[in-house]
C-alpha cells in the first residue's frame, strides 16, 4: 500500500507533461458583472470585521484579569512597604 505522505519519487513535477499552452483560451475570458469586485471586497471586509470582534471578545477577559491583578499587586506592594515604619 502506498504511503500518503507525498508523491512517489518517480512522480516528480519534471516528469509531468504540461500539455498544450493555454494561449488558445485567452480569447474566452469573461468580464465579471458590474459590482462583482465590490461584493467580493465587502464580503472579505465583513469576515475580517467579524474575526476582529471575536478576537477582541476573546482577549478582553484576560486583559481585565491582568489589570485587576496589577492593581491588587500595587495595593499589596504599598502596604508591605509601609508595614515596618512607625507612625
Amino acid at each position: 500500500m502506498a504511503d500518503s505522505k507525498g508523491p512517489e519519487p518517480e512522480d516528480t513535477a519534471e516528469d509531468v507533461d504540461p500539455g498544450e499552452p493555454l494561449a488558445l483560451l485567452a480569447d474566452l475570458g469573461v468580464e465579471p458583472r458590474a459590482g462583482f469586485f465590490d461584493r467580493v471586497w465587502n464580503s472579505v471586509e465583513r469576515r475580517q470585521l467579524g474575526g476582529s470582534f471575536l478576537e477582541l471578545i476573546w482577549h478582553i477577559p484576560f486583559v481585565v484579569l491582568r489589570e485587576v491583578l496589577e492593581v491588587l499587586g500595587g495595593f499589596l506592594g504599598e502596604t508591605r512597604e509601609g508595614e515596618g515604619e512607625p507612625d
